[in-house]
């Protein structure tokens, strides 16, 4: 589908979705307090040594931040956004519990005791 075709109503994204949807409203901004993000994560072995995760996260970091990537990612309609290891668990956590609050809104969420 060309992008001609394509028409956004809104954007689930915390913040504002760079150019050219900039001036597309996030779902927050239409008075619904829900937002989504796409996430792509690194993982590694348990009790990595913290030099080796500091340095890896330290080259993602870097790529992340690079204008040529962000480029890239632009044109893919991606909002590339670099997350630190010490607030990943959180920023999951956090999503976990909007998806948890629709869902049980929807009538779809099954507890398990």
């Amino acid at each position: 589908m060309d992008r001609e075709q394509v028409c956004f109503l809104a954007s689930l994204s915390e913040n504002k979705a760079p150019p050219p949807y900039d001036k597309l409203p996030t779902v927050k901004e239409l008075g619904y307090p829900v937002s989504w993000e796409l996430t792509n994560i690194v993982i590694g072995p348990p009790n990595l040594p913290k030099e080796i995760v500091s340095k890896i996260a330290s080259a993602i970091e870097q790529a992340a931040k690079d204008p040529e990537f962000i480029k890239f990612a632009q044109e893919r309609d991606a909002r590339p956004d670099y997350i630190a290891p010490e607030k990943i668990i959180l920023t999951m956590d956090q999503r976990r519990e909007v998806v948890k609050e629709i869902m049980a809104k929807a009538g779809l969420l099954k507890e398990v005791n």
